[in-house]
């Protein structure tokens, strides 16, 4: 998800909707969003899908263990949030949990 990319995809775009893979790098793949939105100013709605574990807001209330492995899916949806939380653009997020069935 690089901004260049970013950018020419949001062109006349007024609403995206966002998955991303397991293992990516989420603080710079939604830092990218962030700043390809704010650069179009054409973008009303952000709506991601996320797989936050279950009663976990804070990447600090993940296991250490789990933490110090940087790129791993305990954290991301975590760290994804967070950045689009803070970006104060109009997004919402629905959170969904892995099922064994």
């Amino acid at each position: 998800m690089d901004k260049l990319s970013l950018c020419t995809a949001l062109e006349g775009i007024e609403a995206v909707f966002v998955i991303t893979p397991d293992f990516l790098d989420e603080v710079t793949a939604m830092n990218n969003l962030v700043e390809a939105v704010n650069s179009t100013g054409e973008i009303k709605r952000i709506f991601r899908m996320i797989e936050d574990p279950p009663g976990l807001r804070n990447e600090e209330d993940v296991a250490q263990v789990l933490r110090d492995y940087e790129f791993g899916t305990a954290t991301q949806h975590l760290k994804a949030r967070k950045v689009l939380s803070e970006s104060r653009l109009p997004g919402h997020w629905s959170n969904h949990r892995r099922s064994d069935s």
